[in-house]
């Protein structure tokens, strides 16, 4: 017990000296082995994933609130009439569970409602790509990032992801603009629902 005692005090007065980066790279290189190339692929890997579904996420609520205002739905009604249809399996939402957050849609949830509403599309495809990479950093599949079967390690490779999803991404932001998914409405309920909207971001904000 001894022994195993000064062992901790050993470890913790060498933690004790670590900087943000030695924090950062401490685990990845003694226990994992992983070079620094790979531990900056990885990071890289994760913020880009995150980011990705943070902005789909965005794009959603935006679009959610929207078709609230202008259906004059709940958020609980407003998923129930979703899920019916389009047909949609969200996984992990249980509008009948009065302790739901109604937010609380996976990203591949996130995923099909947009590819059921908006239809299959280059868009879908890089999110489902981007998804299954999400998924090899989440389950021990970190050695081999890769992106259409290129792997993560190669900077060309980083860059070709990006920009393949700044292209789609522009693509969707044009068509938020012209009305997203609630482009069936009508030119005075779409001012409406802009304007509730702005309203609804300057409360948050405050």
């Amino acid at each position: 017990m001894e022994a195993e005692d000064k062992d901790l005090e050993a470890i913790r007065e060498r933690l004790a000296t670590f900087s943000d980066e030695d924090f950062s790279k401490f685990l990845a290189e003694t226990m994992l082995g992983l070079s620094p190339h790979q531990i900056h692929t990885i990071q890289f890997a994760f913020w880009f994933c995150y980011i990705v579904e943070y902005e789909l996420d965005k794009i959603l609520q935006k679009s959610f609130k929207n078709m609230e205002s202008v259906m004059g739905k709940t958020p609980k009604e407003l998923l129930d009439f979703i899920k019916n249809k389009y047909k949609i399996k969200l996984e992990k939402v249980n509008p009948d569970d009065p302790g739901h957050d109604p937010k609380n849609i996976t990203f591949n949830d996130k995923i099909d409602i947009v590819e059921k509403i908006d239809g299959k599309s280059a868009h879908t495809e890089i999110l489902r790509e981007i998804k299954d990479l999400r998924n090899d950093i989440s389950h021990l599949r970190i050695h081999n990032l890769a992106y259409k079967g290129e792997n993560l390690l190669d900077n060309k490779v980083k860059e070709r992801l990006v920009l393949n999803y700044v292209k789609q991404a522009l693509e969707i932001e044009d068509m938020e603009k012209e009305g997203g998914i609630t482009n069936e409405s009508s030119e005075e309920q779409k001012r409406r629902v802009d304007d509730l909207y702005r309203k609804w971001q300057e409360k948050q904000s405050n």
